[in-house]
């Protein structure tokens, strides 16, 4: 049974490391698709982007311009009145100018008196309507309208063509470039393949880790003996792969996101749909770095002390761990020894961090549901349907075993090596 034991013991651990292994090289592949993801779906790319507005601009003016009917007669009518109008006002400068110009010359003063002594003004205008509904007719026929929106669709697109963002746009240009695509929707389609085949892979390697972590000490920690140190050994490396693998993957996404927006325009449907609003994903040393790396001294301390208490005392607890099981230099008499295998775990605040993750998942999920949802009281023309990509990745789930196993391993020591010393 011993001999079964210890087999088992060993096939699982070089399991768990192997597939931790495989797990933190899938992970550092699935971040770069991830933030990818989120940039080109990013609302500066689609709410706040010139060029989709553009778009949707000229689909509503050629539409527009498609359904302009000149030939209706309260169409006619309103261009009839107008033109007279405008003709009035034309005949008035025309002879407003001739008389000015007249003026100026003996000969043309003559021209002038004539002029008004054979032309009756008040006759030309009698004209005015005849004048309008001939135009009106010319204009409105089919072959005039049809080059009216030829001409209306031009200076259209030419002024679209002078619309354009004048901000760099290096990182999107740099993710199609990348894929060797000139459209966002086929880069779009090839990160969600590989990320869907990516977080499959991942989701399956952590539940097999954790899985045989557990049964590890599920078939190896039962019993009253003391450990072998090939038990020993299995279980620090178990626990080792659980907390390098936790520490080094993401253990939360923070998502904020626009899933659809629709108004009306011209009374014409616009619809944004997927525009992510926010996008974390951190692994505990990525915020190390970041804290580490910050020009705020404060910022520092406190990437300082979370290593600190929920990377390093752990390590130091499986290093103390080696003194206490062998009692090397009379190890389990070591104050230093027992502080940091026994009583270590209320300072390693390893389990104060995954109940504080929980909380700030439990909390960003509520700030968001609630900030965004106030979003749909602001007017009743606009549809906008929200949602919340928040959620606990495999490194917490990796991470919150190894607080547990590392409770359970400190106890199996405890009991069944503190009689030998």
């Amino acid at each position: 049974m011993k001999i079964f034991r210890s087999i088992v013991a060993v096939l699982l651990t070089v399991a768990i490391v192997t597939l931790s292994v495989i797990m933190i090289r899938h992970t550092r592949d699935i971040q770069p698709l991830k933030i990818e993801y989120a940039e080109l779906h990013h609302f500066k790319n689609g709410l706040l982007s010139v060029d989709e507005w553009k778009n949707h601009l000229s689909e509503i003016i050629k539409d527009e311009i498609a359904n302009i009917n000149l030939g209706k007669a309260d169409t006619k009518q309103y261009l009839q009145g107008h033109l007279e109008k405008q003709l009035e006002i034309f005949i008035d400068r025309v002879l407003e100018r001739i008389e000015k110009e007249n003026d100026e010359t003996f000969k043309g003063r003559m021209k002038q008196s004539l002029m008004e002594t054979f032309i009756d003004v008040k006759d030309i205008k009698k004209g005015i309507p005849d004048y309008a509904k001939a135009m009106v007719k010319e204009a409105t026929s089919k072959k005039n309208q049809s080059q009216i929106r030829q001409m209306l669709n031009k200076k259209a697109s030419s002024y679209m063509k002078k619309t354009y963002d004048i901000r760099p746009n290096s990182t999107t240009d740099l993710i199609l470039k990348k894929y060797g695509v000139k459209d966002l929707d086929e880069a779009n389609h090839i990160i969600l393949q590989k990320l869907a085949r990516t977080r499959d892979v991942v989701d399956e390697l952590s539940l097999l880790i954790v899985g045989m972590a557990v049964a590890l000490f599920l078939i190896v920690g039962i019993g009253r003996l003391p450990l072998t140190t090939l038990e020993y050994f299995a279980f620090a490396i178990c626990l080792l792969a659980l907390l390098i693998t936790g520490v080094t993957t993401p253990m939360i996404d923070m998502e904020a996101r626009i899933a659809e927006l629709t108004f009306s325009l011209m009374n014409h449907p616009i619809t944004f749909g997927n525009q992510i609003l926010f996008f974390q994903s951190k692994s505990v040393l990525d915020v190390f770095w970041i804290m580490f790396t910050h020009k705020d001294l404060q910022m520092k301390l406190v990437g300082v002390l979370l290593v600190s208490f929920s990377v390093v005392f752990p390590v130091i607890k499986m290093i103390s761990t080696l003194f206490y099981y062998f009692d090397y230099c009379s190890g389990r008499k070591n104050k230093i020894v027992n502080f940091f295998v026994i009583q270590s775990g209320k300072w390693s605040m390893a389990d104060v961090m995954v109940v504080a993750i929980f909380m700030a998942f439990i909390g960003f999920n509520g700030i968001i549901n609630s900030q965004l949802g106030q979003i749909r009281n602001y007017t009743d023309d606009l549809d906008i349907i929200t949602t919340n990509g928040t959620k606990l990745l495999a490194g917490y789930y990796l991470f919150l075993a190894y607080v547990i196993l590392a409770m359970f391993f400190t106890l199996i020591l405890k009991k069944r090596h503190r009689d030998a010393c």
